[in-house]
């Protein structure tokens, strides 16, 4: 089944990245006659992409939580990313330093 980036809540630079440099396992297909290869992701490949890292977007999304929060309590306890963010052009995480978060929500 395809899976895009916006599914993913990663941007399109972000994906790109993580593509080319092997964080993420991704084929290129011919989804449709006449149209460009697409880039696919598998559930599995996904499912264990986001047991590992977060973005801020999905992390706000799963805790219900505003980006803001989410963002500012990453910088208060000096979470570090994943990924640079001039790389990716935004906030990817481990989920491994989050716990503190999610314990704060619940």
């Amino acid at each position: 089944m395809q899976i895009n980036s916006k599914r993913m809540l990663i941007n399109p630079e972000a994906f790109s990245h993580l593509v080319r440099t092997g964080s993420l396992e991704a084929e290129q297909r011919q989804i449709r006659a006449a149209r460009c290869r697409t880039w696919v992701v598998t559930h599995d490949v996904l499912n264990e992409f986001n047991a590992r890292y977060a973005t801020v977007a999905l992390l706000s999304k799963e805790l219900n939580i505003g980006t803001k929060g989410v963002g500012g309590w990453i910088r208060e306890h000096g979470i570090p990313l994943a990924f640079a963010v001039a790389d990716v052009k935004q906030i990817i995480v481990e989920r491994k330093h989050m716990k503190g978060l999610a314990a704060k929500c619940r």
